[in-house]
């Protein structure tokens, strides 16, 4: 079964709770000796692709983000998206996807690791196999070393069934603009009790102001 852009932004337009229209611009890859290699999405290509993670600029910050729309290609124009929230319990491809990118996200800091990285969400994202394959009925990847497709190995095997705690929140950046390319990344969301213990400080810093 192929899986199509629209799929995607479906799967988490109904999984989601939180949504945001976002201008978003590629600014290169993160790594300067980022991997490359030649995929094959969906039975198009193959073509030379860049793999690992990459920078997008919100015209006053960075955001760090890897591909979730192999079959798009990017300009480095500003392009409008929509973030929205993943559902990391669901059994679909997204959610696979999420729970890959949620449990490694952090420590996937090597060129090789964030290629590893990549490989196993597009794997996750076309494929959704048991395990991570180099030649899925609709994701292929060939020209990269043992240890890139090792690591996607292990990514995939580790993020699987990994619960993601409610401390990482993993966002889809979607957009169908001509030269824009969906997105994953992950952030870090304060406990309960932190936000808990700000929303107390400012009320307290607020009543003295008063005062």
């Amino acid at each position: 079964m192929k899986l199509s852009y629209s799929a995607i932004v479906m799967g988490a337009l109904c999984m989601s709770a939180f949504a945001q229209a976002d201008q978003l611009k590629f600014t290169g890859t993160n790594l300067s000796n980022a991997r490359s290699g030649s995929i094959t999405v969906n039975g198009e290509g193959p073509r030379n692709v860049k793999i690992g993670k990459l920078n997008f600029s919100t015209g006053t910050s960075t955001i760090e983000t890897y591909c979730a729309d192999a079959l798009r290609t990017l300009n480095t124009s500003f392009h409008d998206y929509t973030s929205l929230t993943v559902d990391t319990t669901g059994s679909g491809n997204l959610a696979l996807a999420g729970r890959i990118i949620a449990k490694s996200y952090y420590g996937a800091n090597t060129a090789d690791q964030q290629a590893g990285l990549q490989l196993a969400i597009w794997s996750a994202l076309y494929d959704g196999g048991t395990s991570f394959t180099a030649n899925g009925s609709n994701f292929e990847v060939d020209g990269v070393s043992g240890g890139v497709l090792s690591y996607a190995s292990t990514y995939y095997s580790q993020g699987k069934n990994y619960i993601v705690p409610p401390t990482k929140r993993v966002t889809l950046y979607a957009s169908q603009a001509h030269g824009a390319q969906s997105q994953l990344t992950v952030s870090t969301v304060p406990e309960p009790a932190t936000m808990t213990a700000l929303a107390l400080g400012a009320a307290a810093m607020l009543r003295r102001r008063r005062k």
